[in-house]
């Protein structure tokens, strides 16, 4: 949870910094994720949780590597919009699996106990990746 809420909020605060346009980038980010609520809500219930979480991880990282070997601006654009489906997608089946994991009378506690490292996660991305110069593509 605390890299996904990292990644969610590092990609959000440097949509100027890559692809075509902040606008373009702005848009094409906001249409997949509006696509990644309705499609993932819907299936969410239909599919093996574990399995699609690991495929979903795994496919952020293949993305992230086309993101920083991408040199055309059009394809950075699409691949950042990609990725946000495909975090986005994450975050929705975290929302019900990270649930599952713990017993019903340890529910509430153990899930806000994990969500609130994704909360550490997004307060501290500012200040690591201001640092990190191969981020600031």
């Amino acid at each position: 949870m605390f890299m996904m809420q990292m990644f969610y909020y590092r990609t959000q605060f440097t949509l100027d910094n890559f692809g075509v346009s902040l606008e373009i980038n702005t848009i094409v980010v906001g249409c997949t994720e509006i696509f990644a609520n309705v499609l993932f809500t819907k299936i969410l219930q239909t599919i093996k949780r574990r399995l699609v979480l690991r495929i979903e991880i795994l496919s952020l990282m293949v993305l992230l590597l086309g993101l920083i070997f991408s040199t055309q601006v059009w394809m950075q654009t699409v691949v950042e919009g990609f990725m946000r489906l495909v975090d986005t997608a994450i975050m929705i089946v975290l929302g019900v699996y990270i649930p599952e994991l713990f017993p019903s009378h340890e529910k509430g506690r153990g899930t806000n106990f994990i969500m609130s490292f994704g909360v550490i996660g997004s307060a501290l991305n500012g200040k690591l990746f201001s640092h990190l110069p191969f981020w600031s593509l």
